[in-house]
Formats: C-alpha cells, structure tokens, sequence
C-alpha cells in the first residue's frame, strides 16, 4: 500500500506539473497570438491560438482578460473579413470598376494597415477622387451658366459627364430640376408646332408664354406670341361688335338674330357676359313664339284666354327690362277686340232689355183697351135687353 500511496502521490504531482506547463503554454499562446493581432497578422495569430488545448480555451486563463476562445473568434472573424476584402478589391481592379472602390480599400486598410500595395491603391484611389471632385465642380458652374442663359440641354449635357462617385445631393437635386425643364421645353415645343401645323391656334398664346417664359431668347416664338396677340386683339375686337349688335337686337325684340349672331362665336371663346346673352335670347325667343301666335290666332269668345296665355311673355320682357312692339300692337289689338266684343254685349243686353220694355209698355194699353170693350160690350147688352141706351 505504502508503493501504492507513493505512486498515486508521484502520479497527481505529474498531472498537476503537466497541467500547470499546459496553462503556462497557452498563456504564452495567448501573449503570442495578441502580439500577431496587434501586429495584424491574423493567420499566426490563429495558429498560436489553435495550439491551445480545447480544454483551456473556454476559462479564463490568469492574467488574461477573456477565454482564448473569445480570442480566436475574433481573430478568425478579423482574417476572413480581410481576405474578403482583398478579393473584392482584386476583382474590381480587373474590372476596372473603379467607382465605390475606396470605401473598401478603406475597410482593408483598417484591418490590414501596412500592405504598401493596398496603400499605394488608396493614395491612387484618392488622387483619383480629388480629380474627380474638381470635375464635378466645373460641370456644376457650367452648367449653371447654361441655365442663366436658358440652354437646358447643355446644362443637361455637362450634368452627364460628373461620375457617380462624385455625385452629392445637391448634384442629384440639380440635376432632376434640368431634367425636368429639358422636358417641359421639349413638350411645349412639340405642342406648339402641332398646333401651328394644325392651324389650332385658339388657346395657344398662353402655352407659347409660358414657353417664352423658359427660353426667352427664342425668336421664332417671339414672333408667334406677336402674331398671337395681334389675333386675339382682332378676337377680342370682334366680340365686343358683336356684344354691341346684339344688345341693339334685344331692344327691338330680335331675339333669335342674337342668339344666331352669338352663336357663331367659337364656345372656347365666349366670355361670360356673351354666354349671358346667349342664354337670355333663346329663352326669350321661346318665349315669344307661342305668345305672338296665340295673339295672332285669338278668335271671338276667346281673347280674355288668349291674354293670360301670352302674359308669361309679358313679363318676360318686364324682368328683362326690354320691350316688344309687335308684341304690344297685337295685345292692343286683342284687347280692343275684346272690348268691342264686350260693348257689343252690352249692347245687346240693353237692346233687349229696351225692347222687352217697349212691348210691355205696348202689351199694358191693348189690354185696358180690351178690358173697357168688354165692358161696354157688356153694357151694350144689357141695354137692349132693357131698352135703355145712353
């Protein structure tokens, strides 16, 4: 038992002295492994790591801040990012694929911060966007310029030769605001000439202003927005005789002439006052027909009838403030027939009555006479019979 104890004894002081060199060596690992980090060499770092036994790596060793696992996990995720990178960078420099580049040049830099090549990249890379940059802001001012003076297209044209990397929000902003005026100038133009060609010119004068207002050096559309303006005075001209016809018309009750004449003007270029009018004579004009015609065609017994039917009309022109002399005449003319028909009437009435008098007045002495003869026939008789005259 006592060779058994000595043994056991002798064999724990191995396992510990074994198991104290294993701490000792992946504490020296470890102190490697940060010195490889630090010196971003992430593959011996990995190396130094991966030597420590599975055992050691998930505690905390002494003197230590983190478990060597921890470590290696960072590491490991430190390498794969910057042979990521490496390729990236490698594959774009083939394809010359130069623009967004820098960021990732940037990215390896950070990782990897003494590859002279990788270096040497970025300092092209940066010489390359300063150049850029300067570019950009000569195309900026020229095309500036060319919307002082109205050439959107030009403005347009140096806008497109800045390159992608250096374009900034306010380039972006500057250029969908040319882009939209080069497309409102396209459109006018391309409705303009149609409408000339067309010889569609009613309603043109305001899209040719506001065409004139975007390209004010444009001599061609001067001289249209002149033509215009001459054609719409004409117009306005025009309309105003016309106006000044028609209100004569109304006041002799000519009322479908005016709305004929009004009509004729083109219903775009009515102005409020005409449509007025317009309206006024055809409602009057229906009016007036069935008015004149039912005073045109009263018959006896029927013009008090009459009168009424043609009264909507009169009061027509009442509220209108207008006055028909026709109109007037065949009411004069209705009444007067009216009465004379209601003299005729009365007359009747009182020549009938005169004679019902007369033969009463006729009937009452034959009827004394006759009274006074019977009488005396009576009388007459009596007499002879006595023998007794008078």
């Amino acid at each position: 038992l006592k060779v058994l104890a000595d043994w056991a004894e002798s064999f724990l002081g191995q396992i510990e002295s074994s198991r104290a060199e294993q701490t000792r060596e992946a504490l020296e690992a470890m102190v490697e492994a940060g010195r490889h980090e630090a010196a971003f060499d992430y593959q011996s770092a990995r190396s130094s790591l991966e030597s420590i036994p599975q055992s050691l790596q998930g505690g905390i060793l002494p003197g230590m801040v983190e478990p060597a696992a921890a470590m290696l996990e960072r590491v490991q995720q430190k390498l794969a990012e910057a042979r990521r990178l490496e390729g990236v960078v490698k594959e774009r420099l083939a394809a010359k694929q130069f623009d967004e580049l820098l960021p990732e040049v940037e990215r390896f830099l950070a990782l990897v911060p003494d590859r002279k090549d990788v270096l040497k990249l970025r300092g092209q890379l940066l010489d390359r966007r300063t150049r850029q940059e300067a570019a950009r802001d000569q195309a900026v001012a020229a095309a500036e310029a060319s919307l002082a003076k109205h050439d959107y297209e030009r403005a347009q044209a140096a806008l497109s030769t800045i390159p992608g990397a250096a374009v900034t929000p306010e380039v972006s902003q500057l250029r969908e605001r040319v882009e939209g005026l080069v497309l409102q100038v396209r459109r006018l133009s391309k409705r303009i000439k149609q409408a000339v060609a067309g010889n569609a010119l009613d309603g043109l004068l305001p899209v040719v202003e506001t065409y004139l207002q975007l390209k004010p050096a444009d001599a061609e559309a001067e001289s249209l927005h002149r033509s215009l303006e001459q054609r719409e005075g004409k117009f306005a001209e025009e309309i105003a005789s016309r106006l000044e016809q028609a209100r004569g018309l109304l006041a002799t009750a000519r009322f479908d002439e005016v709305a004929k004449m009004l009509l004729a003007v083109p219903e775009t270029r009515r102005p409020p006052e005409l449509v007025e009018l317009i309206d006024q004579a055809i409602y009057l004009a229906e009016c007036r027909k069935p008015a004149i015609r039912v005073l045109t065609e009263a018959t006896a017994g029927e013009y008090s009838a009459t009168l009424a039917a043609s009264e909507f009309y009169r009061q027509a022109l009442v509220q209108a403030g207008l006055t028909d002399a026709e109109f007037a005449a065949a009411v004069a003319s209705v009444q007067a027939a009216r009465d004379q028909e209601q003299r005729g009437k009365r007359w009747a009435f009182v020549t009938a009555m005169a004679a019902a008098a007369i033969v009463a007045l006729t009937t009452l002495p034959l009827a004394g006479w006759w009274i006074v003869s019977a009488w005396r026939a009576s009388e007459f008789t009596a007499a002879i019979a006595a023998s007794r005259w008078d």
